[in-house]
C-alpha cells in the first residue's frame, strides 16, 4: 500500500537537497550525507598525499566527506542517492562508484518502478497446474514489491528486505524475459 509522502528542499553545507519529510517514506537506496573531516585534521590529500598550503587547497568530497586536493577531487556530478539538486564535488574514487550507481538509478530503478512480468512460483500458487504471471513493481518509496494481475489478489505486497532470491529466465517460445 503506497502512501503520499511530502518532500522539502533543504540547504546543507554540501548543497541543496530534496528530502522526504517523514523518514518512514525514505527509500532504502538513499545514502545519508557524510560528516566532513575537519580541515584541521588533514594536512595532506587523502589520495595523493600532497601537502596543503596557500596554493594547494582542501576540497571535501560530498559523498565520503574526506579531504582531497583539487586534482583528486575535480569531478562534479549528480548524487541521486543523496538527493542533491545540482551536481556536487566528488573525489575520483567516489566518482567511479557514483557512475555505476547512476546507471542503476537511471535505468534499472526506473524499470523496477514501472513494473515487469513475473511468473509466480507454482509452489506458491493456489492453482499449481496453471501458469500464473503478474506484473510486479517496486513501490514509489522503494520499500515494497507490489503485484498486479489476475492472481495478484492472492499475493500481498512484499517488503523488499524480505526478498531472499530472485531469478531471471526467458520463455523459450517467445524470448520474453521473466524475473
Amino acid at each position: 500500500m503506497e502512501a503520499v509522502c511530502s518532500k522539502k528542499l533543504i540547504k546543507s553545507k554540501s548543497g541543496l537537497r530534496i528530502v522526504v519529510t517523514n523518514d518512514k517514506f525514505r527509500s532504502p537506496f538513499l545514502l545519508c550525507e557524510p560528516q566532513w573531516t575537519p580541515d584541521s585534521e588533514s594536512t595532506n590529500c587523502t589520495a595523493c598525499k600532497v601537502k596543503f598550503d596557500f596554493v594547494t587547497r582542501r576540497h571535501h568530497c560530498r559523498r565520503c566527506g574526506l579531504i582531497y586536493c583539487g586534482s583528486c577531487c575535480e569531478s562534479k556530478m549528480g548524487l541521486p542517492r543523496m538527493c542533491f539538486v545540482d551536481p556536487v564535488r566528488v573525489c575520483n574514487r567516489c566518482a567511479f562508484v557514483t557512475n555505476k550507481e547512476s546507471d542503476f538509478f537511471d535505468r534499472q530503478l526506473k524499470t523496477l518502478t514501472s513494473g515487469a512480468t513475473f511468473l509466480l512460483d507454482q509452489r506458491l500458487s493456489a492453482c499449481p497446474d496453471s501458469v500464473n504471471s503478474l506484473v510486479c513493481k517496486l513501490s514509489q518509496d522503494h520499500r515494497y514489491l507490489v503485484f498486479e494481475g489476475r492472481t495478484a489478489d492472492s499475493v500481498s505486497s512484499v517488503e523488499l528486505h524480505q526478498v531472499k532470491t530472485l531469478g531471471v529466465a526467458r520463455d523459450p517460445d517467445t524470448g520474453t524475459k521473466f524475473f
